[in-house]
């Protein structure tokens, strides 16, 4: 437990009507007794506050007894509250006036101003929750759509945390037995402990699990990130009619003239509930203008990015095919899906069934699209189901599983071969620790800061 007792603004600054001040820490409640009044005005005790139940009433200045806010306030006893602290909330109304009015008469009264992410942090470091669960916390705050609530807050519930104290239990197992064979080689011999089963267990039982949650990564990111969905193709073929369509807004300037777009439009999007960030780029052609030839290079970069392109052709003019065809050679390893817009219009033959799923729509009407939309999806399938059977590492558990792969495939190794037992123990510590950091049962403050600095004030 910290000795402090820290506060901040909770909610998001601005006009809203309600705002919450948050306390945690043993002068919480003491600090509101000072501050709080009753209905009538009259002063309170810590009896006063049941825990966890809202009381209603008055924020006055100490000094003056001059009423600053009408408010509701909530005292939590440890250790059911979200740091294991005891924790205060005011509630008062959510104009940043009167939200700083009654931090400044906090602050006054004892308590310090809450770092990014202390509350959080305190959580962590009273045992309430692991360093997966707490990265977790600011995943959810941040989620953009129904597909990415869901992955933080399974993970938030302890999806990764189970999955990591499981393996972990596992290790110490065989690190034990292994040790065993170093300590007390006159008690425990070779021939009694049964070193294939131990070799078996890391090959198909552990690293295929670590394995998994490594490759679930890349597609993570497109739940936490957004899908990166690149509209590419030649030029004046209503690459900026469509992205202006998906948005449902005029956010592309769009004219008949060739090349208007010369640099990149980025703008999330969501698909079904899965985040996605739409870019519209500048049409692919040869071309002596400098100034449009930055853009092409620009879109170029997206496409290789691209989680999935939206390759669009003019399907009253053919020769926008074979644009296509060039641009689906460049980025073959990248999937796509050919838009054939215009529907609108007269269409002329143009073949690109071989290309990859197409979809006929008309960006100037909106017809098609529904079905565009469904097409899209089907290309990224999968993530939202990924929720049902996989728990999702960031990228700093990625690497921690990365570094507990290599030393595990090496300790692997060296029960198959004439390694001795001092250097396989060495790689299971290995292994072990790396999973350590991924919990937080092994963080240094370095570790910890770099994370809960990516929080904001008051959570």
């Amino acid at each position: 437990m910290a000795d402090s007792t820290i506060a901040a603004i909770s909610t998001p600054v601005g006009v809203g009507g309600i705002g919450i001040i948050r306390l945690s820490g043993p002068d919480a409640v003491d600090i509101l007794t000072r501050l709080f009044r009753t209905a009538r005005l009259k002063p309170v005790s810590a009896s006063d506050f049941p825990s966890h139940q809202l009381v209603y009433g008055h924020i006055v200045h100490p000094d003056t007894d001059q009423v600053v806010d009408e408010v509701l306030a909530v005292y939590m006893a440890p250790p059911r509250t979200y740091t294991c602290e005891a924790v205060v909330e005011i509630h008062a109304h959510g104009g940043a006036y009167v939200l700083h009015a009654i931090l400044d008469l906090v602050l006054r009264a004892g308590a310090s101003v809450a770092e990014p992410g202390e509350f959080t942090r305190r959580a962590f470091m009273n045992g309430r929750i692991d360093l997966t669960q707490a990265e977790s916390v600011i995943d959810l705050i941040q989620a953009q759509s129904a597909a990415a609530g869901r992955l933080a807050m399974h993970m938030i519930r302890g999806g990764m945390k189970a999955r990591m104290e499981h393996l972990r239990t596992r290790l110490i197992a065989h690190l034990t037995v292994i040790e065993a064979l170093i300590d007390f080689p006159d008690a425990v011999d070779e021939s009694d402990v049964d070193l294939p089963g131990i070799s078996g267990d890391l090959t198909a039982g552990i690293l295929p699990v670590i394995d998994a949650l490594i490759a679930a990564y890349d597609q993570a990111h497109c739940l936490r990130d957004g899908v990166r969905l690149v509209i590419a193709g030649p030029p004046n073929v209503g690459k900026s009619s469509l992205l202006n369509r998906l948005l449902q807004r005029e956010r592309a300037i769009v004219t008949a003239v060739p090349g208007t777009t010369r640099d990149f439009i980025e703008e999330p999007w969501s698909l079904n509930g899965v985040p996605a960030i739409l870019t519209d780029t500048a049409g692919i052609r040869e071309t002596d203008d400098p100034v449009e030839q930055a853009g092409i290079d620009r879109a170029a970069t997206h496409l290789e990015q691209a989680d999935l392109m939206l390759l669009v052709l003019d399907q009253t003019h053919p020769e926008s095919a074979g644009a296509l065809r060039h641009i689906a050679r460049q980025y073959a390893a990248i999937p796509r899906v050919v838009v054939r817009n215009k529907s609108d219009l007269p269409p002329a033959v143009v073949d690109v069934e071989d290309l990859g799923p197409s979809v006929l729509v008309s960006a100037k009407t909106g017809a098609g699209i529904p079905a565009l939309i469904r097409c899209i999806t089907e290309q990224v399938a999968g993530l939202d189901g990924m929720l049902e059977t996989n728990t999702i590492p960031n990228l700093r558990q990625k690497h921690a599983l990365e570094s507990a792969r290599v030393a595990l495939t090496a300790a692997v190794s060296g029960l198959t071969g004439a390694v001795p037992f001092e250097l396989i123990a060495m790689d299971l510590h290995q292994a072990v620790n790396a999973l350590d950091t991924i919990t937080g049962r092994l963080a240094g403050p370095d570790m910890l800061d770099a994370i809960f600095n990516t929080f904001c004030i008051g959570k």
